[in-house]
């Protein structure tokens, strides 16, 4: 029991080397200040973030009088995939977009923005979610407008801003950026899976979608979020004066270094080292890594399951070029051309390539996804990551 409690003492007054210059020789921010300059605040007016976060704020308080008649904010669902939006719906979205049309001119100038930086609320580098949310869903809901229109040119400038709004989210070096990114690319990948099914694009059209995607997500925004998020938790646990705040301070770095090297990684690579810590079972002397190491596994399989979506999107693109072109659509993946096999994408979670799967109505292009099974594309036994055109 003595030498227990020494343990836990010596634990809780010399963490040890918490990785602080390590990772400041790689040029990372460790401190608050450091993350200021690396992640600077735009000049007022030139903050793209904060025209998008009223933009939501103004739609997630509408007081349109029939908003339980609009899909996507009200009770009203989108009819399914290859069904056309109905000439009422349509009516109803555009009295919607016209009402709401203030908070649809800040979106408009957000795009011409480069720079962003989203305000916080109480806590550390946590982004209200709601406003974020809400104004994705207008986005989406104004770039679908356009494509049950057929008015695929605006459907398709209209999709570019929901591109730009990814960019700022990107940007943001915290953990609550990437859970909104996750959102925001779910909301946009619906988006394209309706205009692949309802219109008929052209192989310009396709290109312009491809280029628009391929924006979408950066392969840096994972380190980005864990490296901001340290720095934020750091500067909490240190003002805290907590007798165990030396053991947290290591504790919380080990961990969050861990991450940030899979992030520098990236999945597939650093499957044997996420697993690790996937797998991980905790001591009773870990309680706080117990809190932790959940919630950094959950960003991690969230940033990597929308990298799944918009590769899984990109994929049905060249499937869809394939077919306006005249071409047959493959019976399965060892049926493509060899000029297919050599470019179609890698699952992000499984380092192999996509599945694909001809079905009844069309095919299904799709991700093992977060369970990291393959399940064929059967989202009724498994986690998969599934795109589908129906036509």
């Amino acid at each position: 029991m003595i030498a227990v409690l020494a343990f836990v003492g010596y634990i809780i007054l010399f963490p040890g080397d918490d990785g602080t210059e390590a990772l400041r020789a790689k040029g990372y921010p460790t401190t608050l200040e450091e993350l200021d300059a690396w992640y600077p605040e735009p000049p007022p007016g030139e903050n793209a973030a904060e025209f998008y976060m009223e933009a939501g704020t103004q739609l997630s308080q509408s007081t349109y009088e029939d908003l339980e008649w609009i899909p996507l904010f009200g009770e009203v669902e989108l009819p399914p995939l290859g069904v056309p939006i109905p000439d009422d719906m349509i009516a109803d979205i555009e009295a919607f977009i016209a009402y709401e049309s203030d908070a649809f001119v800040l979106i408009d100038e957000a795009r011409l923005l480069d720079s962003s930086r989203y305000p916080t609320k109480p806590g550390p580098g946590a982004i209200d979610f709601l406003p974020v949310i809400k104004g994705s869903r207008g986005q989406q809901l104004r770039a679908l407008l356009h494509c049950a229109r057929g008015e695929t040119d605006k459907a398709l400038d209209e999709f570019a801003k929901l591109s730009h709004w990814s960019q700022t989210l990107n940007n943001e070096p915290s953990l609550t950026g990437i859970f909104l990114l996750d959102m925001h690319v779910q909301f946009s990948v619906e988006t394209v899976e309706r205009f692949l099914n309802d219109n008929d694009l052209s192989n310009d059209d396709f290109s312009k979608l491809d280029s628009i995607l391929d924006e979408m997500i950066r392969e840096d925004t994972l380190l980005r979020g864990f490296v901001g998020e340290r720095c934020i938790m750091m500067d909490t646990i240190l003002k805290s004066n907590s007798i165990i705040s030396n053991y947290a301070r290591g504790s919380y770095a080990g961990m969050a270094d861990a991450f940030i090297a899979i992030a520098e990684s990236g999945l597939p690579e650093a499957l044997p080292e996420y697993n690790v810590l996937r797998n991980h079972e905790f001591s009773i002397l870990q309680m706080y890594e117990k809190v932790f190491i959940p919630g950094f596994r959950s960003v991690v399989v969230r940033f990597y399951d929308s990298s799944a979506r918009v590769t899984t999107a990109r994929a049905a693109i060249a499937i869809e070029k394939l077919r306006v072109n005249g071409g047959e659509l493959p019976a399965n993946r060892e049926a493509m051309t060899e000029s297919m096999k050599a470019v179609w994408p890698i699952d992000p979670f499984s380092g192999n390539p996509l599945g694909y799967k001809r079905v009844d109505e069309g095919y299904i292009v799709y991700s093992v996804g977060r369970d990291f099974e393959d399940n064929g594309g059967d989202l009724t036994h498994g986690q998969d990551t599934v795109f589908r055109v129906l036509r």
